[in-house]
Parts: structure tokens; C-alpha cells; sequence
């Protein structure tokens, strides 16, 4: 049987100290790094939803919840995701984004556990568009509103959207 080495009492709480020390530091880092990561996961969900448009690719955009809250005009709707599906599948149509892109960088927020989180962001926008005689439409705007996610099955999902529109 090992023996454990002879320490007094001054060794024993030196290395007690810098054990507890080590192993606050590595949780502290660990939480640090969790919420990080969480923010992270947003953002990319984020850049991901810009490039959705960029390409107007309605298989772009990220998961939403069923029902998704959208706030925009006066109104609040709730949509399931295949409602969604359709409302982008027509927006996209005929569509192209020669710019969309952030106004300025995105605040990202989560809670402290990472299940609920929000994304405010303000995107310039051109967008090009042909209506239904066939005509060429040109649109500018700055999108601003923000997106809020809960973590659903180990993935963030758009739970509600307040968005307002400023034509240019």
C-alpha cells in the first residue's frame, strides 16, 4: 500500500490552498467560457440569418419555435414555422440582397444558466426585386429590432422578433 508522504501541518495547508486556489480558477474559466460559447452560438446564428438573405436562401435562416411571436407594424402575430417558411420563401422570390449587412455590431445578451438569450441588431439593406408585371423594384432600409432565442434540445431557436423598418 501507498504511502501518503508526511507533510506538517504548514505543507498541508500551502498545498490545500493552491489545490482550492487551481480548481477556482478553472471553474471560473469554465463559466467564463460557457457564456462565451453562448453568445458565440448567437452571433452565428445571427450572421447566419444575414447570409440567409444575402443568398436568399429560405434553408438559411435559423430554427424557429412553434409558435414563433413576431411584433412589427402595430401587430403581434404568432406563426408556426412553416407559416414563416412560406412568408420567406415568397420575400425571397424574385429577390436579391446587393447589401445586407450590420449597421454596427450586434448586442448579444444571455441569461446566466444560457437557455434564454437576445440579439439587437441594425442591418443596412439594398434590395432588388422584380413585381408582378415583371418590373424592377429598389428598396434601401436599416433594419433594427431584436431577436430573442431559447435553448430548445441543445439548440438555440427564435422564440419572438420585434422588428421596426427605417426607409432610406
Amino acid at each position: 500500500m501507498a504511502q501518503l508522504p508526511n507533510l506538517n501541518m504548514q505543507g498541508y495547508c500551502a498545498m490545500r490552498t493552491s489545490l482550492l486556489t487551481t480548481a477556482a480558477i478553472l471553474i471560473s474559466f469554465t463559466l467564463g467560457w460557457a457564456a462565451r460559447d453562448y453568445k458565440s452560438e448567437l452571433l452565428t446564428l445571427h450572421e447566419r440569418d444575414l447570409q440567409a438573405h444575402l443568398k436568399t436562401d429560405v434553408n438559411m435562416l435559423s430554427p424557429a419555435a412553434d409558435p414563433f411571436v413576431t411584433v412589427s407594424d402595430g401587430k403581434i402575430e404568432k406563426v408556426n414555422p412553416a407559416q414563416e417558411r412560406a412568408f420567406f420563401t415568397d420575400y425571397f422570390r424574385n429577390a436579391k440582397y446587393p447589401q445586407y449587412e450590420d449597421a454596427e455590431p450586434p448586442i448579444i445578451g444571455v441569461s446566466k444558466d444560457g437557455t434564454l438569450g437576445y440579439v439587437i441588431s441594425r442591418i443596412r439593406a439594398h434590395r432588388l426585386e422584380k413585381d408582378v408585371q415583371g418590373k424592377p423594384r429598389e428598396g434601401r432600409f436599416v433594419y433594427a429590432g431584436i431577436m430573442v432565442y431559447e435553448k430548445r434540445g441543445g439548440e438555440y431557436v427564435r422564440v419572438a422578433n420585434v422588428s421596426t423598418f427605417e426607409r432610406q
